[in-house]
């Protein structure tokens, strides 16, 4: 019998039809599909979602224990890994800041028995009505700065304490690197906050665009910035740091016909074993005063002992 559509047009009548949002991705996790339930549900068009990587496209899911879910446990990593579908209760950030609870489901994706990637199909639900803390402070938590997109303080704070577990329960080594803009104050006085606010931007890009998608980089606070670098190791700091250095500098707006940019202190330390969180970015803040204490545009770094 003869359809009278093509198959593509009736998979995307049926899929777009969905009262459950439908996104796919390939193996890098880049989304080559968004239904218009997706659209409705995040407020994300397919347009502003198609050629993005999930774990970059601000949709940040996290549990009901604050952990991101993107950088550090993705399901649809964990289902093209194995090849197992997953189920996970999520709350997931809509375009307009606020969360929105999800349960998703991820499913192995097939091209003639070859894994090509993986589907998430995701459908609202209602919160239970009750006096939850958990749920109260994830409904109200904001994910990212609002001047630079980078990672908030509280954001940090959850990854690092996730890291941290991960470290204390697998032994699995992870780095810490705080930034720290040299003389910016300095730079906002005399050519203008706006000014200053630009280069942020630009640095805060630089920053995100050039690590890997299992870390991370927010911003600790005003012009200091912080990168988690996830499963790294000791012998790795000096050439990250290195790196660091070098993006900030490489950074720069223009001012009056003139390019003008700003150097960076970096301190850098390595998790140990009696480590806490507190104890961990103690020690890069003391570092990245002695960084600055040199003069600035240095690296100062201690190892895992």
């Amino acid at each position: 019998m003869e359809l009278p559509i093509s198959m593509d047009a009736l998979y995307e009548s049926i899929i777009g039809n969905f009262n459950d949002g439908v996104y796919c991705v390939d193996l890098d996790r880049r989304i080559f599909y968004w239904s218009k339930t997706a659209e409705r549900i995040t407020g994300y068009t397919a347009e502003e979602m198609i050629g993005k990587c999930c774990f970059d496209s601000h949709l940040d899911h996290v549990d009901i224990k604050r952990r991101p879910l993107c950088s550090l446990m993705c399901p649809l990593v964990g289902t093209m890994f194995d090849g197992k579908k997953r189920q996970e209760q999520v709350f997931l950030q809509h375009k307009e800041g606020y969360r929105v609870p999800v349960i998703v489901h991820t499913y192995p994706l097939y091209k003639d028995d070859t894994l090509i990637g993986a589907t998430e199909i995701f459908q609202e639900y209602l919160l239970p009505s009750m006096n939850d803390e958990r749920i109260d402070g994830i409904m109200s938590m904001p994910m990212h700065d609002v001047l630079t997109g980078l990672a908030t303080s509280d954001n940090l704070n959850m990854v690092l304490n996730h890291e941290m577990d991960m470290y204390h329960r697998y032994k699995q080594a992870f780095l810490v690197v705080m930034v720290d803009l040299d003389h910016f104050d300095a730079f906002n006085e005399h050519y203008g906050k706006e000014n200053g606010d630009a280069l942020l931007r630009k640095i805060s890009t630089a920053l995100s665009d050039n690590i890997r998608g299992q870390d991370i980089a927010g911003r600790w606070h005003d012009d200091r910035f912080m990168l988690i670098f996830s499963n790294a190791f000791m012998n790795d700091q000096d050439s990250i740091c290195e790196k660091v250095l070098r993006w900030v500098n490489s950074c720069a707006i223009t001012v009056d016909g003139l390019q003008m940019h700003v150097t960076a202190s970096v301190g850098s330390a390595a998790v140990r074993v009696d480590d806490s969180v507190s104890d961990l970015v103690d020690r890069c803040e003391k570092l990245l005063y002695e960084a600055k204490a040199s003069g600035g545009n240095c690296a100062r770094i201690t190892g895992a002992y």
